[in-house]
């Protein structure tokens, strides 16, 4: 059947029920392999309670304890990029700023790419020419990654590949040291660090 990817932590669907069966899902085309221990987990309700969802939310939160943001904002994004990696599946269709260094950028796109693949994500640094990000990103995506960090970025982020590859589905390049063409499926979720990051057109 046909493979989108391979996700190592429940994922939600696009009708909103999680996929936590091991093995392929026929309706998301992906394949689940939890990571040792994952297979553990308690059963989630289809309709969780009150006390459920606070407990979800605290747990989610304590992770956040310790990173000095500056605003509730810049937390509730934080949240929301802890959260991307499992909602993924379920739609088509970040960036972690700082003011000064030492803040934990990176830790927390560790926190994110951990939680959603159960290891550590490699990190990729910014190229500065098209053809080197087009061989990144289709060497990324080839590989089958579900989270793909840019780290410590300390240029103006900008590159015509990159805001295709952000919004598009299907990425389409020449397979390196070959004639052809490749098509690959963009299921990934993007994360670029650094300080006081400029971000292009």
């Amino acid at each position: 059947p046909p493979l989108r990817g391979i996700i190592g932590a429940p994922a939600l669907r696009q009708d909103g029920t999680v996929i936590l069966t091991p093995g392929y899902d026929t309706e998301t085309r992906v394949f689940y392999a939890p990571d040792s221990g994952l297979e553990e987990l308690q059963p989630i309700s289809d309709h969780p309670s009150i006390e459920e969802i606070e407990n979800a939310r605290d747990g989610l939160l304590d992770l956040l304890t310790n990173f000095p943001f500056v605003d509730d904002a810049s937390k509730a994004n934080a949240l929301g990029l802890i959260l991307t990696p499992f909602l993924r599946p379920a739609f088509d269709g970040p960036l972690i700023d700082a003011p000064q260094p030492g803040t934990g950028k990176d830790l927390l796109g560790d926190v994110a790419g951990t939680l959603a693949t159960g290891g550590s994500i490699p990190s990729m640094t910014a190229p500065s020419r098209g053809d080197e990000w087009r061989k990144q990103i289709t060497a990324t995506l080839k590989a089958g990654q579900s989270v793909v960090k840019i780290g410590n970025v300390d240029r103006e982020l900008k590159s015509s590949e990159l805001a295709a590859v952000l919004t598009t589905e299907r990425w389409e390049a020449r397979e390196l040291g070959f004639s052809h063409n490749v098509v690959l499926e963009n299921r990934a979720t993007w994360i670029a660090t650094g300080n006081n990051i400029k971000v292009g057109n």
